[in-house]
């Protein structure tokens, strides 16, 4: 079954990463960063671990915001994408 997974999130990783990237440059970037630092203490740099970071949407923003971030997917697909973005 975790094969299937893997394959299929693989597949799919290019069209999702055309999404993301959409996404990445839209407002909800910052809309996304609003609402997670406005529940977190942010006077320091974080490590943060992004597990099943897909094309690392999440991963982008965060580290984007001074956080070292660290993101894991079982797809080489999707991380192959957040290489190709970040």
């Amino acid at each position: 079954m975790e094969n299937n997974i893997e394959k299929y999130w693989t597949q799919a990783a290019e069209n999702y990463g055309r999404i993301i990237e959409d996404e990445l440059n839209s407002f909800r970037s910052e809309a996304w960063k609003t609402l997670i630092f406005g529940e977190v203490i942010t006077d320091r740099k974080l490590k943060i671990l992004d597990v099943g970071t897909g094309p690392g949407f999440f991963s982008i923003i965060l580290s984007q915001a001074g956080h070292e971030v660290t993101g894991i997917d079982c797809s080489d697909g999707m991380l192959e994408i957040v290489k190709k973005e970040y």
